[in-house]
Order: structure tokens, then C-alpha cells, then sequence
């Protein structure tokens, strides 16, 4: 039986593609990349986000490209930004989280985190 590679839901051999995600089944199911499902040493801080608004938007981002992921308090007290208006400005202590993923998923995160979130997305290196 085919299945499909994002949802991995088996469908009939008369089937190609997956109704619900438009992806080619597949004959088997193989994991694309062996990161770990949960965090450990091999995970990797991708950035950060302000509020909760982004935090929403940053992990529904990565879940629905698959890229596992886990979002932890940050003090970005020290971390500067350029905001729309291109002036700098400093967040509050107590504001923001980190995003952190699976080291072989940190450009692609990354990248998607850049372009959707833009400006409110701040790189930031492990503590």
C-alpha cells in the first residue's frame, strides 16, 4: 500500500497522490533525517521571538514543515533589534523566547523563520 511521506496516512494501490497534502505517495515510509524528536545536547538556538503572537506563528511555522522544535524563555535584555522604522531598540528583560531546533534543521528553520516572521525574528547564538 502507498502512503504519504507528510501525513503518513496508507492509501489504496489505485491511488497516486495524497488527496489532503497533493504529495506523491511512496511505497514505504523512511525517515528523511535522523534528528532527535525531543530535545538534547544536539539542539540548536535558531533565534527569537518578542511575544506570544510569534511564538504561535514561529512553531506553527516549523510544524507544518516538519521541523521539530521546542521554545524556551529567554532574557533578551541584551539582544538589540532593528525594528520597520530602522531605529534600534532594546527589549525588556523579561521579554521573549528562544527558538531551538535540531542541529541539521538550523539553516532551513532558519530561513523560514526569517521569512515569515522578518524583522521580529532575531537571531541569536546559544547562551
Amino acid at each position: 500500500m502507498p502512503y504519504c511521506p507528510r501525513c503518513k496516512y496508507e492509501y489504496p494501490q489505485t491511488d497516486l497522490f495524497c488527496p489532503e497534502c497533493h504529495e506523491a505517495l511512496v511505497d514505504e515510509l523512511t525517515p528523511k533525517r535522523t534528528a532527535a524528536v525531543t530535545p538534547d545536547s544536539s539542539w540548536v538556538v535558531v533565534g527569537g521571538v518578542a511575544d506570544q503572537v510569534e511564538v504561535m506563528t514561529a512553531k506553527s511555522s516549523l510544524d507544518s514543515s516538519n521541523i521539530p522544535s521546542m521554545v524556551t524563555p529567554s532574557r533578551f535584555g541584551d539582544v538589540d533589534r532593528v525594528p520597520s522604522t530602522g531605529n534600534r531598540a532594546k527589549r525588556p528583560e523579561n521579554e521573549g523566547s528562544l527558538i531551538m531546533v535540531p542541529r541539521e534543521y538550523q539553516e532551513e528553520a532558519t530561513l523560514l523563520l526569517g521569512s515569515i516572521l522578518g524583522d521580529d525574528f532575531v537571531d541569536k547564538e546559544a547562551p
